[in-house]
């Protein structure tokens, strides 16, 4: 790989990282590049790793020879200690940079308790010693075709959110804006970046534009946080 930084792109299979792994083979230095995931396939072509974040030694073993590392992990109740397993694995391996994907209005000290964990989890890269830079991103457009899909199928959206507008984002705007990082991560050392979609949607503005396209009505049903 001779003096090009290798890049270890975590969560390889995903909607994020697979969109990040097939950005970067299209940069001069896509034959650094590896997928880690837990199965440690090739993903589109690039060389894969194992890489279990809930294992220490595993994350070892997955960053051996990285200096680049982009850390995207699921939502789960270990985050944070996966987070730490990674952040210390990447510490060891000398990595240089760490581009980690948060979400929008990380906050250690949030009431709200994703915000809260996310904000802690950004905390342990922060403290690692390692330059690094946040991605937060806002609520992703691909929720609709996981999380909300079996309800929008059925014809109802069960939601409580109101008529809050929210900025979605596709997962592959997220990867674009993690490819230039890691090409040119010096010059977004220590910030911390808020991505949004185009535009501010309710749910019930959402879910227009989805019935128009599939052809069939669906309907928002208004539920109490409780």
């Amino acid at each position: 790989m001779g003096d090009i930084p290798t890049t270890l792109v975590t969560g390889a299979t995903g909607n994020v990282g697979r969109a990040l792994v097939e950005c970067l083979q299209k940069t001069p230095s896509s034959a650094s590049v590896i997928a880690a995931s837990p199965s440690g396939q090739s993903v589109a072509g690039t060389p894969g790793r194992v890489l279990n974040l809930l294992n220490p030694d595993s994350a070892q073993a997955a960053m051996k020879g990285v200096k680049r590392l982009f850390l995207l992990t699921p939502a789960h109740p270990e985050m944070e200690a996966m987070t730490a397993h990674a952040v210390r694995a990447a510490q060891a391996a000398g990595v240089h940079h760490i581009v980690r994907v948060s979400g929008a209005g990380a906050d250690p000290t949030s009431e709200v308790a994703i915000a809260r964990l996310q904000g802690q989890c950004d905390q342990i890269v922060i403290d690692s010693g390692i330059a690094y830079t946040l991605l937060r991103p806002k609520n992703f457009m691909q929720n609709f075709a996981t999380f909300l899909r079996d309800m929008i199928r059925a014809g109802t959206v069960y939601s409580s959110q109101g008529d809050g507008r929210v900025p979605f984002i596709d997962g592959r705007d997220i990867a674009a804006v993690a490819a230039r990082v890691l090409q040119e991560p010096q010059v977004h050392a220590g910030k911390a970046y808020t991505l949004t979609g185009p535009h501010a949607l309710t749910n019930a503005e959402a879910l227009a534009v989805i019935a128009e396209h599939i052809g069939r009505p669906v309907r928002l049903m208004a539920i109490s946080e409780e």
